[in-house]
């Protein structure tokens, strides 16, 4: 490859690198807006310690997945088939759901892919460790997936679930040293399309999130259910 082939080249994948960050900085600023917080408040959580960045976060995917799942039951209502009067009692019990259960809800009715499933699982895993346990508010992410996976019952797929890559991806130093990164953009897609999903538009037909994920499904190898 000559010189001038090889600057082209360089030139194309940071013209791309720098297109993919401005559509993520658009989710993360979208997605302000659906939460009603000031504009940047999410994507100053990218400073932040690790802990802090992860509680965070999880504040925010939280009411996004509870909004899809809402808003899923709240259209099969509508339907006169499944119309019942007891509709606004099970929207309102969505409110008393966990974050577990709502993410299956949405992976068992192929809202979201096995992959993002898995991610959410990992966040909120590791969210729960830093949020009770003040022994683990120093650690890195990484230092806590490790610990977590050094535990007899330990979750050892942490981390990979966390960059929603492959195993032989995810032992990659370098993809581990950019952990931080990598889950930002991971979020940052996730927001993007819930925001469009929980505002809504008209259900697609591959069913709630279902087109909507098809960025984030692209290429992705299944990860078994957690």
């Amino acid at each position: 490859m000559s010189r001038n082939e090889s600057t082209t080249d360089a030139s194309k994948s940071e013209a791309q690198f720098s297109d993919f960050h401005r559509r993520m900085e658009q989710y993360i600023t979208d997605a302000d807006g659906f939460l009603n917080v000031p504009h940047g408040t999410i994507a100053t959580t990218f400073s932040d310690p690790d802990f802090v960045f992860v509680i965070k976060m999880c504040g925010v995917v939280e009411p996004l997945l509870r909004k899809a799942v809402r808003e899923n039951v709240r259209r099969t209502f509508e339907h006169p088939k499944v119309s019942t009067t007891g509709s606004e009692s099970l929207l309102k019990a969505i409110g008393d759901l966990t974050i577990d259960r709502l993410r299956k809800i949405l992976y068992e009715f192929g809202g979201i892919d096995a992959k993002t499933n898995a991610f959410i699982s990992a966040l909120f895993d590791i969210r729960h460790r830093y949020a009770h346990n003040i022994v683990n508010v120093p650690l890195s992410v990484v230092q806590l997936c490790e610990k977590i996976g050094s535990e007899p019952s330990g979750d050892k797929t942490l981390l990979r679930k966390l960059m929603c890559f492959s195993k032989d991806e995810a032992s990659s130093a370098l993809l581990t040293a950019h952990i931080r990164a990598i889950m930002y953009y991971n979020i940052a897609m996730f927001l993007g399309n819930a925001v469009h999903i929980a505002k809504p538009p008209p259900v697609p037909p591959e069913g709630l999130l279902g087109l909507a994920m098809k960025e984030i499904a692209s290429g992705r190898e299944e990860t078994p259910d957690p």
